[in-house]
């Protein structure tokens, strides 16, 4: 393949913005790729830029379900716990109780589906 703004070159990689081949000469190498040096440097540093944001967005995506679920776990321990302890056969409380539990369930499942999310 040869280089697009230098047709007697051949090309090196090719540009993570605008997909052209580009020679030694034209491409400027960035943390996660490489780009045309004169147009699209700006352009590929925003998009890593972007995927850095969207990797630490999902960590605390993930952070904040594990919290929740901590949370409602807790609250469904407690509700079913009292329960327990005043002698009461499956009411209103335990209802509640599993309510919650399900809930700390339901967060740990989206918790793992986004940390396996790669």
């Amino acid at each position: 393949m040869k280089c697009f703004n230098h047709p007697n070159s051949e090309s090196v990689g090719i540009c993570k913005n605008c997909n052209k081949g580009i020679c030694h000469e034209c491409l400027t190498e960035l943390p996660n790729g490489i780009a045309c040096t004169n147009s699209c440097v700006e352009e590929v540093t925003l998009v890593n830029q972007l995927i850095h944001k969207n990797t630490r967005s999902k960590n605390t995506a993930v952070g904040a379900y594990l919290r929740y679920a901590l949370l409602y776990g807790l609250m469904g321990s407690a509700f079913i716990l009292y329960e327990v302890l005043t002698k009461k056969v499956l009411g209103f409380t335990t209802i509640i109780g599993v309510l919650f539990l399900v809930g700390a369930f339901f967060h740990l499942f989206n918790a793992k589906k986004q940390k396996d999310r790669s």
